[in-house]
């Protein structure tokens, strides 16, 4: 993931997010929201933070790691909707100033309506800060109409001094994906890039983690009986990953200069800090910790070293089994053989085909985007917590070049397995990507 964050800029720069004809179902979304609350302006409280250890370790009793949790059966599907506006040029309406494209995860939890109804309320209020600016108790975010303001206001300025090289395109872009989903939580990592002018562009990540089994949206202090334990334990585990790693990936990513006793900290915020499968992860923004080139750092502490500090329900559960996936078209698969867990539509006049579990695979999930030399992912459209048995109902068209659908899912043991759908009228397939080459 450390890799996957740094091409962000890059990426959300060079791929401009396809419209899967959402705009009407957002639309929906932002008719039935409420108006943004007030602020209330006073000062808050801030609360302290303890300061890493600067010499000597933090003397602490070494408990015992807790239990991992056993699966009950909770299967979370998340599908993802999208939406781009185009503005043009106020002058002749010709010209291209402005793209604004978002995506919207929309959560199912099997047996748990109530709580993914709270998630999808809470996650349509994330897409409309993000299309407003006004703040709605999670965040805050430039907005459309700045954006077209400064587009527009941009345009003038380089038209009117006639001045050359100087773009007039700018963009905003969001992407969203699912670092965990379970029986116990289902985390979004929210991936943000804009441009208005200059030598480069900005991006940035949050998360927003939930609480399957009711809903709610959780705190960094929801995850402890002892909140301020767990800081420590970080800070601790944070200031020894730099310590230890003296030419390798802090190196290069944090500044030799810098305060760390100030800077450290100051990550442990809300939407700096994720659960995924390996451990409890936390992030800085740019320029935090380093140079824009330095990009986002990241620390992951895993699970087993958060023993008696982290309560064990958000433990990721022990996965077993073993499975793969295979495909073929939906009209070769007899009526009633096999339990179809969900219907993806990646495109309306496409084929359908059924993408089916043998055994059980885990963290399945499928993306678009684009080949060229590797596959560069513009967003995903469906995520499936666990598939055993049963299948997806995939309504898709195969493209006559490189592929530009991408499965991909996790075993037990934590592997992960990516393939590509490719093939034509005749036959499709899951084809292994080191088979594929770009032409040309």
């Amino acid at each position: 993931m450390k890799k996957t964050r740094k091409l962000i800029a890059a990426v959300l720069a060079l791929l401009l997010i396809p419209a899967l004809c959402a705009c009407e179902e957002l639309d929906s979304i932002r008719s039935q929201l409420p108006d943004p609350p007030k602020v209330d302006e006073s000062a808050a409280p801030s609360e302290e933070i303890p300061e890493p250890a600067e010499s000597e370790p933090v003397e602490s009793q070494a408990p015992e790691t807790p239990a991992v949790p056993e699966d009950d059966g909770t299967r979370v599907f998340v599908s993802f909707s999208s939406d781009m506006k185009e503005s043009y040029d106020p002058q002749n309406g010709t010209e291209l100033i402005l793209t604004f494209s978002s995506v919207v995860p929309k959560v199912t939890i099997a047996g748990a309506d109530e709580a993914a109804e709270k998630i999808n309320n809470a996650l349509g209020l994330i897409e409309e800060t993000y299309y407003t600016g006004n703040d709605y108790g999670y965040g805050t975010a430039t907005g459309y109409n700045m954006m077209l303001e400064l587009a527009e206001d941009n345009y003038s300025y380089v038209v009117g001094n006639k001045l050359e090289g100087v773009p007039l395109q700018l963009s905003a872009s969001r992407t969203v994906s699912v670092s965990r989903a379970d029986s116990a939580v289902v985390s979004f990592l929210y991936s943000d890039y804009e441009f208005t002018g200059g030598v480069h562009g900005n991006y940035g990540t949050r998360s927003f983690v939930f609480d399957t089994q009711t809903g709610e949206l959780l705190t960094l202090d929801n995850l402890s009986a002892d909140p301020a334990a767990l800081k420590e334990v970080l800070l601790t585990k944070m200031q020894a990953a730099i310590d230890e790693d003296k030419d390798g990936y802090y190196s290069n990513h944090v500044d030799p200069s810098l305060d760390l006793a100030s800077a450290l900290p100051a990550l442990l915020r809300e939407g700096s800090w994720n659960l995924t499968d390996a451990g409890l992860e936390i992030f800085s923004s740019l320029y935090e910790l380093g140079p824009y080139a330095a990009g986002i750092t990241e620390f992951t502490i895993p699970y087993d070293e958060l023993g008696g500090v982290l309560d064990s329900k958000w433990i990721p559960a022990a996965k077993s089994g073993s499975g793969s996936l295979s495909i073929s078209p939906m009209d070769t698969v007899d009526d009633g053989t096999v339990e179809i867990a969900a219907r993806v539509t990646a495109d309306a006049d496409g084929q359908e085909y059924c993408l089916k579990a043998e055994g059980t695979v885990y963290d399945v999930t499928i993306s678009r985007g684009m080949f060229a030399e590797q596959f560069y992912k513009n967003m995903d459209i469906w995520h499936a917590s666990v598939l055993s048995d049963n299948a997806v109902q995939l309504q898709l068209t195969l493209p006559e070049g490189l592929p530009d659908t991408m499965i991909s899912y996790t075993d037990a043991a934590g592997e992960t397995h990516e393939l590509f759908v490719t093939g034509n009228e005749s036959g499709i397939q899951l084809t292994d990507p080191s088979s594929v080459q770009a032409v040309g």
